[in-house]
């Protein structure tokens, strides 16, 4: 029972970095390909190629594997349409006379319903790739994931320590 606990998170969490922390571009990207955005995602893509190559797929993990990537490629394109889609009709609806901001807010809505349904979509097609990988290709990928989380928490402190050091440079106490 708790192996196979471990088993899942250790899938889910590979699943994040597969995906690319939301390759499917959800509310939670702000810049899109241009700009600050382009950058990490591009880095993921080299990382992800790095992990292919250390994981030595069979044919048939590496038919899986690009099914995977290509509804990731696939649904990434999708939600940056549907982004700059929903930025248009923002612009739009503010600018109207009769402006409704829970017309808006429903739109909103359903944008991230569909952002949701498309990640896990994708998440489904990188599990499938899991599921064919045998024990040793699961160790690298679980080191391949302790190696992203490692990062992304010094990230994260580093840019924790740069927001206390801006608020208190204004005057202002940080919360934390």
């Amino acid at each position: 029972m708790q192996k196979s606990i471990v088993r899942k998170l250790g899938a889910g969490l590979l699943l994040a970095a597969l995906v690319g922390a939301g390759a499917v571009a959800g509310p939670r990207h702000h810049h899109g390909m241009e700009g600050h955005g382009a950058y990490p995602m591009h880095h993921m893509q080299r990382e992800m190629r790095a992990l292919h190559d250390k994981l030595a797929l069979t044919p048939e993990q590496q038919v899986l594997w690009e099914r995977a990537e290509a509804a990731s490629k696939d649904a990434m394109q999708a939600g940056m349409e549907r982004h700059r889609q929903f930025r248009d009709a923002m612009r739009a609806a503010v600018a109207a006379p009769n402006f409704d901001p829970r017309a808006l807010a429903g739109k909103a809505d359903d944008m991230a319903d569909q952002d949701m349904a498309a990640h896990r979509a994708v998440r489904s097609r990188w599990l499938d790739v899991y599921d064919k990988l045998d024990a040793k290709q699961k160790a690298t990928a679980q080191t391949f994931m302790q190696e992203r989380l490692a990062r992304f928490d010094r990230m994260r402190e580093h840019h924790r320590e740069h927001m206390k050091q801006r608020m208190e440079e204004r005057g202002e106490r940080h919360p934390g």
